[in-house]
């Protein structure tokens, strides 16, 4: 039977098989329309946000899902449907409604065409509120603040009161622009056409297309400021133009005032002005407060290192003179002008540091102030690393020269000075402390009082030490006797924490205040006790006062 069904069937090669394959079409099956509702009982579009009327222009369109019938931008998505017109990914890309393309899933076989709110975009910037020039916006709110002040000056206050009361049924030619569509009879926002109550026609102020009152809104305030109460030749001078509820809008409704219509598209764009104008503003007092502060620094910064120079050069006329053998002269013995210089150039060298940490506050406003303050804290480190090395030369250059004995009590002299400057800031920060957490019932507050009292104890035991060192007849009583004196009048005087009765209310806010104040005065004698004294002096201090520092920081109020 099978040789029987080969020599029945001939077969076929080449060019013929290709022929015999070809010439037979395969028939496509169209998607079926017989659920699609008649276009002519249809007169508006199905979606209920548009209702556009169908015309010669405005063609109506059936869903190939649902078969109603829409308009052209409502059928802008699309969905791959088989011939049932059902959802299928297999299938291939039909016109659909919005109901439709939402109803199911999105992931396999759906698209959505924007180019319809891409024309709308690009047609609402053509309007004078999205994409217009400088020159035309500016013309159109000059032409509005002009008009306002004529009005006003040329209207009687009674007259005023009284319109002020009543409905304004003349409107004034500046309300109205010369480009104002006059015979629209659609609105330009939503394309609906107008009606006498529900949805009545208006002309935005500043570009004069017809809008109805959905598409738009009397945010746009014409105003008299009531700070200006001067008048010049008893006529207003001076008018504001702005938004409501927008950064730079009036915070009171000012006494002679106007509110004006205004579209959604000049509403986006002066907003956006309006916004723009005050960020431009701030940043100029920013730019003026940036260089009002460092003008001032910069002066200061170069007075400080003309005093390092020139005591520097004092400093070594000094150690010159030692080796001319003369151990006198006019300021009296080499020892003492030694000492006295050596501890000037302390004191000069730590203001100087403590005044460039500062640097660190300023801002940069742009790139090139950037650069400027950078600039400047290299500049300011070179001159500190070039001139504290000269001086560490020179007191080695001493040392060859003046016995052991003699340069211990000059550094100790040194050493002196600055830990009775630590010891009495320590001290009156306690005390400060201390204060404000009886007035104010902070028990956290006398931790830190506590901690500092434990700091000036150990600072107490190294300058007994040192006193006893010096030999100069001055006791630890007669010490703390004077350090009484000088804290009452520095209290009195100059108090280390000043703070205001904002906060004093809140115990948070000034536990942390308190907190970051005894920081940054702690941060100074650390630095003071590292340029006035040498590194291996004190070095039990100095591991207090940063474990006193770490020890405030962990009570931050969360």
């Amino acid at each position: 039977m099978y040789n029987d069904w080969v020599s029945a069937t001939p077969l076929t090669y080449g060019a013929e098989a290709t022929r015999s394959i070809t010439a037979q079409p395969v028939e496509y099956v169209g998607i079926t329309k017989k659920h699609w509702v008649q276009k002519s009982s249809r007169s508006v579009c199905k979606t209920r946000s548009c209702r556009s009327k169908f015309s010669l222009i405005n063609a109506p369109k059936n869903c190939y899902k649902c078969g109603e019938v829409f308009c052209k931008l409502c059928l802008c998505q699309s969905r791959k449907l088989n011939v049932l017109a059902r959802y299928d990914p297999q299938g291939r890309f039909y016109k659909v409604c919005v109901q439709c393309f939402d109803s199911e899933g999105q992931c396999m076989g759906s698209t959505r065409g924007l180019m319809g709110l891409f024309r709308a975009s690009r047609s609402a910037a053509c309007k004078i509120g999205g994409g217009s020039t400088r020159p035309e916006w500016m013309a159109a709110e000059e032409r509005v603040l002009t008009g306002f002040l004529n009005e006003i000056n040329s209207t009687p206050n009674l007259v005023r009161r009284v319109q002020s009361l009543t409905v304004n049924l003349v409107k004034g030619v500046w309300r109205k622009p010369v480009q104002a569509q006059e015979g629209g009879k659609c609105c330009s926002g939503c394309s609906k056409q107008f009606e006498v109550i529900f949805r009545m026609r208006h002309q935005c102020t500043l570009c004069g297309t017809a809008v109805c009152d959905r598409c738009s809104n009397r945010d746009l305030i014409v105003y008299i400021p009531d700070e200006v109460s001067c008048r010049i030749d008893g006529l207003y001078s001076h008018a504001k133009l702005s938004l409501l509820y927008i950064q730079g809008s009036p915070g009171k409704e000012p006494k002679i005032h106007e509110y004006l219509r205004i579209c959604g598209d000049c509403h986006k764009a002066k907003g956006a002005r309006q916004v723009k104008d005050i960020v431009d503003s701030k940043k100029g007092q920013d730019h003026a407060a940036f260089w009002d502060c460092l003008l001032p620094f910069h002066r200061e910064m170069l007075h400080d290192q003309r005093m390092i120079e020139s005591s520097l050069e004092k400093y070594e006329i000094s150690v010159r003179s030692l080796e001319d053998g003369s151990d006198k002269n006019k300021f009296g013995s080499s020892v003492q002008v030694l000492s006295k210089s050596q501890i000037d150039l302390s004191d000069l060298f730590y203001n100087y540091c403590k005044h460039v940490s500062r640097v660190k506050s300023f801002k940069p406003i742009t790139g090139k102030t950037e650069i400027l303050v950078r600039a400047i804290q290299l500049a300011s480190a070179q001159f500190y690393n070039e001139n504290n090395l000269r001086f560490i030369e020179l007191k080695n250059i001493l040392e060859e020269y003046l016995p052991v004995n003699v340069i211990e009590t000059v550094q100790t002299q040194v050493n002196k000075n600055a830990l009775l400057c630590v010891h009495l800031l320590i001290k009156q920060l306690g005390l400060e402390i201390l204060s404000i957490a009886d007035g104010h019932g902070l028990s956290r507050a006398l931790q830190i009082a506590q901690f500092l009292a434990d700091a000036e104890e150990v600072i107490g035991e190294e300058l007994k030490v040192v006193l006893l060192k010096l030999e100069e007849g001055i006791t630890w009583e007669d010490h703390m006797k004077d350090v009484n004196v000088m804290l009452r009048q520095s209290l009195l005087e100059h108090q280390l924490i000043t703070l205001t009765d904002h906060q004093l209310s809140n115990q948070d806010y000034l536990m942390n205040e308190l907190i970051e104040r005894s920081c940054v005065l702690l941060e100074q004698i650390t630095l003071q006790l590292m340029v006035k004294t040498t590194d291996n002096s004190f070095r039990l201090v100095k591991e207090r006062v940063v474990k006193v520092k770490s020890q405030i920081l962990e009570l931050v109020c969360v």
